[in-house]
């Protein structure tokens, strides 16, 4: 198999049960590799990562958490999401929480933005909203990865073809949820068709 090209970065279900949604999580597993899943604002945080955590933790999966500005981490999570961060709001969450939690941000949407957020040192800049329904630009994240060392993570939007072109693009990672929650498929298959499109397979 292809060296993979990039890898997976899934966002969990909102509107669950914690227990629901570490099942789902798990059933997404299933079918391969994924690097991170992040627990989305409005999920119940704390237990969420605990319900997740004996799910991910075995399996060299780090559980990451859309957090706010106290930047109150659960003990079981490895990293902190920050959304629409301000720079000095990032700066603050990399100085208290490196090296122990990972710091990514994200709702990135243009050049002078990645810029800024790339100037804070974060462990990843994500192209585009947790929610959004549509891809990333893969201009942007293939801007960015000519000339930026700082991971990408690109949110591929509902459909989970449009990773293909990210993935061309560059990105370090494809950021997947409704396209693997409300997929034809069951979430295994939809992880493995990702997994796939990152292998650089050609996929129907």
């Amino acid at each position: 198999m292809n060296e993979p090209a990039c890898r997976l970065y899934l966002i969990a279900p909102t509107g669950l049960a914690p227990l629901a949604t570490a099942n789902a999580v798990a059933s997404a597993a299933e079918g391969g590799d994924i690097a991170a899943v992040l627990v989305p604002a409005g999920n119940d945080t704390a237990a969420v990562c605990a319900a997740c955590a004996p799910i991910t933790a075995p399996a060299g999966i780090a559980l990451i958490v859309a957090g706010a500005d106290s930047f109150s981490v659960p003990g079981e999570a490895d990293g902190l999401h920050l959304e629409n961060a301000d720079p000095k709001a990032l700066a603050l969450a990399v100085k208290r929480l490196h090296p122990r939690l990972s710091v990514g941000v994200g709702a990135i949407e243009d050049r002078h933005a990645a810029m800024l957020a790339g100037e804070e040192g974060p462990d990843y800049v994500m192209f585009g909203r947790i929610a959004d329904s549509t891809p990333a630009s893969a201009d942007l994240v293939g801007w960015w990865s000519e000339l930026f060392t700082i991971p990408s993570v690109a949110i591929i939007g509902d459909r989970l073809e449009d990773a293909a072109l990210l993935i061309a693009a560059g990105a370090d990672f494809v950021a997947a949820g409704n396209a693997v929650w409300n997929a034809r498929e069951c979430p295994a298959d939809a992880v493995a068709r990702l997994n796939r499109l990152c292998a650089g397979e050609v996929v129907a």
